[in-house]
């Protein structure tokens, strides 16, 4: 028997070794194909809700948020466990399904309790609700820093010039920036002042808030052409805060400047980032998709960088990568092709 079969092998060693070749083609050709991670593309009975609600204290978050957040996402189908955190201004809450639950149908349920209680929270707070998979996970961490250009700089430049970029990449889920730090500007009133002309509070509270709208008024139909008619009061820069002109019961206006001091400051922050390497940087992560191709992503990641890089060397900044997953694969398949070529 065994006789035969190797007579066999070796009248037909030709045909088995053009399959073998055949098949090694083949082979190379869908493994480009296959999805590189460190982590295979599962998802785990899992569903992570964020309630974001600005600064609001920890006493108020629990017995608006948390409590009836939780009390909700409990009566979910197949919730086995449910764990929050809650700080200044956010909670964050998983919620941990039998394994026999399927996770498309958790995340659904999730979405629809969350929708129910969105009246009994304030209508100011944001919910972001997420399945835990690995694609939660950073595949690549970058930070934009400098020596001399201030945080807030630095979170604008990012947010407004290379996020938009970065998004546009295949294979990009999100763009998530760690502690960013923006501009705010204090409108400091003169009581004095403000009676003096015969204004309240609310009135020049409420006339601020109008000047951040825009409200569409008509369209205008000419000849194969149509013009959008559009009211923005927005301010464009700094210096146009204070020319601002209040109305006056008399019929007169007056400018803010006349009743108030302008300041530029920094919001409020309740954590920070930094970067070896800089005085002052903004951190951010690289999120992929589950079915991203983690290597080709942050290659053309990193070439985005190089480029805008060359745009802000002029400007004392500069970004660098401190992460990259993707060296774990390039390691992990070339021990792979070494041990098929030994």
């Amino acid at each position: 028997m065994k006789e035969s079969l190797f007579l066999s092998i070796l009248k037909n060693k030709i045909a088995i070794f053009l399959l073998i070749i055949i098949l090694s083609l083949v082979g190379y050709v869908l493994s480009g194909g296959i999805t590189q991670g460190v982590f295979p593309n599962v998802f785990f009975p899992r569903v992570q809700v964020t309630i974001e609600n600005g600064y609001a204290p920890i006493k108020q978050m629990l017995f608006q948020i948390t409590k009836p957040a939780e009390e909700s996402i409990k009566t979910v189908q197949g919730v086995e466990k449910v764990v929050s955190t809650t700080s200044v201004g956010s909670v964050e809450i998983n919620a941990y399904f039998d394994w026999n639950t399927d996770p498309y149908l958790a995340y659904q349920f999730v979405q629809a309790r969350m929708a129910q209680i969105k009246n009994q929270i304030p209508p100011e707070a944001s919910i972001n609700i997420v399945q835990a998979t690995p694609a939660r996970f950073p595949i690549a961490m970058y930070a934009i820093g400098s020596e001399t250009v201030p945080r807030n700089r630095l979170t604008e430049t990012l947010y407004y010039q290379l996020r938009p970029v970065l998004l546009s990449i295949k294979g990009i889920y999100n763009v998530e920036l760690k502690a960013p730090e923006s501009t705010e500007y204090e409108i400091v009133l003169n009581p004095d002042k403000i009676q003096t002309y015969h204004l309240t509070i609310d009135s020049v509270i409420n006339f601020l808030k109008e000047q951040d709208t825009i409200e569409f008024l008509g369209l205008i139909r000419d000849y194969r052409k149509q013009y959008v008619v559009s009211l923005n009061q927005k301010p464009e820069r700094i210096e146009d805060i204070p020319l601002l002109r209040i109305p006056l019961p008399n019929g007169v206006s007056i400018a803010l400047a006349d009743i108030a001091l302008t300041i530029e400051d920094h919001a409020p922050s309740t954590s920070m980032s930094a970067a070896a390497g800089f005085k002052n940087a903004v951190v951010f992560n690289i999120i992929r998709q589950m079915s991203g191709n983690s290597r080709e992503t942050v290659k053309e990641v990193d070439r985005k960088v190089a480029e805008f890089n060359r745009t802000l060397s002029g400007q004392n900044m500069h970004i660098r990568k401190y992460y990259d997953e993707t060296e774990f694969i390039g390691d992990a398949i070339r021990s792979v092709v070494e041990a098929i070529l030994l």
